[in-house]
């Protein structure tokens, strides 16, 4: 079950800022504070609204935010509050999610899930070491991001690449 936050609005700001984009470089205006504005917003649509999700799965829970996902398997988890988000607290520290205000009741169902893992026994096996939750980085909004600011130091010092 994949859960995403505001995926409607994120591809508005992107479709708002290539629309004024293109036709700002139309008017040749394309070096311009203008189209730094509408590549701004557009990526923060991007990253705020249509890249972070939560993905429940039998294997793990996947939390992808503006920066970074992480892969949080079942076996790890200590403990899940719901109160302002999804947060999941693992032997090796704890993980929010960006995408789980749209939905109160998700930490609901990530407890249920843990709960019939461990009452399946699939959590309790002592030859197995719990695995560490995996970080990565999300390459996509970063080089996006370093674009717009390499864009923005070139307008400000009115040169071009």
């Amino acid at each position: 079950m994949r859960i995403h936050s505001g995926r409607f609005l994120g591809w508005t700001a992107m479709g708002v800022a290539v629309v004024v984009t293109v036709a700002l470089a139309a008017a040749g205006e394309l070096m311009s504070v203008r189209t730094l504005c509408a590549l701004v917003f557009g990526l923060a649509g991007y990253a705020a609204y249509v890249r972070p999700y939560v993905d429940i799965s039998p294997g793990e829970v996947v939390l992808a935010n503006p920066l970074r996902t992480v892969h949080v398997p079942w076996p790890t988890i200590e403990s899940v509050n719901g109160r302002l988000g999804l947060r999941i607290q693992t032997k090796h520290g704890a993980y929010t999610s960006w995408a789980a205000p749209q939905r109160g009741r998700l930490h609901e169902d990530v407890l249920r899930q843990l709960e019939e893992h461990r009452a399946a026994g699939h959590l309790d096996d002592p030859r197995f070491a719990p695995p560490r939750p995996e970080i990565r980085w999300n390459s996509d909004v970063l080089v996006a991001a370093a674009f717009v600011s390499a864009f923005a130091i070139a307008l400000a010092l009115g040169t071009f690449f």
